[in-house]
């Protein structure tokens, strides 16, 4: 006798089953988007445990999956005050000013910053030739100082 002749699982247990693994990847990825999967396995589950068709099911599960990704999109696309914290840590030197004592032929100089030499650039569109000065950072960009002329007013 072959084992899987008489091997029949109903579509409950199967979207059940799905469900779980997937509520189980979702706990080492931690996007909240299986989780979604998850929870629209588990609504399929119940919908064949009602005796609904498939086209039913897989309805529903679409429809669970819609919904729950949008929401999952919304509330992830909320800004929080750990948001603007950490977005605020990562432009601190946005806005501070530096001293230009020479720039290279490249159109780089080294910039003392922070206690520490810096590599500086101007930003796209600022002038080509740029002369020595106050510049005011805009941006960091990866190990350089992003700078454009500073506003006149205090120095550096």
């Amino acid at each position: 006798m072959d084992f899987f002749s008489d091997f029949a699982i109903s579509p409950t247990v199967l979207w059940l089953v799905a469900g779980l693994v997937l509520g189980a990847a979702e706990i080492l990825v931690g996007t909240f988007y299986l989780l979604v999967v998850a929870v629209s396995a588990c609504l399929a589950a119940l919908a064949s445990a009602a005796g609904l068709s498939g086209a039913w099911q897989f309805s529903i599960f679409a429809a669970a999956m819609i919904v729950g990704g949008l929401a999952v999109r919304r509330l992830k696309g909320r800004e929080t005050s750990s948001d603007r914290e950490a977005q605020a840590l990562q432009n601190a030197d946005c806005g501070q000013r530096v001293i230009v004592r020479a720039w290279q032929a490249d159109g780089t100089a080294l910039v003392s910053y922070r206690g520490a030499q810096w590599r500086a650039r101007l930003e796209d569109g600022a002038a080509a030739a740029p002369g020595p000065g106050v510049y005011e950072i805009v941006r960091v960009d990866g190990s350089a100082l992003v700078l454009r002329p500073a506003a006149v007013g205090p120095q550096a």
